[in-house]
């Protein structure tokens, strides 16, 4: 973590709107962001996937124009080598 500030970058808040997403879930969102933040430097890493999984289905729920999601396979055929079906999956257990 850096505790660098740019005035200049960009702001998450404004990536989401432009991604489209409802204020509910934009605020979600970056509360996701700084409960990761708290839980990488307080040395809690395994609570972190579950905040990410929320956040991508949050994210895949606008399904924003333009993201190229080919690369996220998420078909639910136990035959394909590559699938990963996020809703399949078993969470909180490896």
């Amino acid at each position: 973590m850096s505790d660098n500030v740019f005035i200049g970058a960009p702001s998450l808040s404004g990536f989401l709107d432009r991604l489209g997403l409802p204020p509910a879930s934009r605020d979600r969102v970056i509360a996701i962001d700084r409960e990761l933040a708290e839980k990488v430097e307080g040395g809690d890493p395994d609570e972190c996937a579950e905040l990410i999984l929320e956040a991508v289905d949050l994210l895949a729920d606008v399904n924003p124009a333009g993201f190229e999601w080919s690369g996220w396979d998420d078909d639910d055929d136990p035959g394909d080598p590559g699938d990963f079906d996020l809703d399949g999956m078993e969470r909180g257990e490896e």
